[in-house]
């Protein structure tokens, strides 16, 4: 059985992007995540823990001023 801790933290980090980003539908937040990261596979076979660590990313570049 997979980790179920893994659902609140993949929902926690959603919420956050998408309190920044109010004017997003959810499957864009989700299409952007996947297209910025570039996944090697189709994102129907990208593990939570890869597509978690691309949703923090996302986060990160958001609170990153550019100049």
């Amino acid at each position: 059985m997979r980790d179920t801790s893994r659902i609140h933290r993949i929902i926690s980090l959603l919420e956050m992007y998408w309190e920044k980003n109010p004017d997003l539908r959810l499957c864009q937040i989700v299409l952007n995540t996947v297209n910025t990261a570039n996944f090697s596979s189709s994102p129907y076979y990208v593990e939570d823990s890869v597509f978690e660590e691309a949703l923090k990313k996302e986060l990160g570049d958001l609170d990153t001023p550019n100049d």
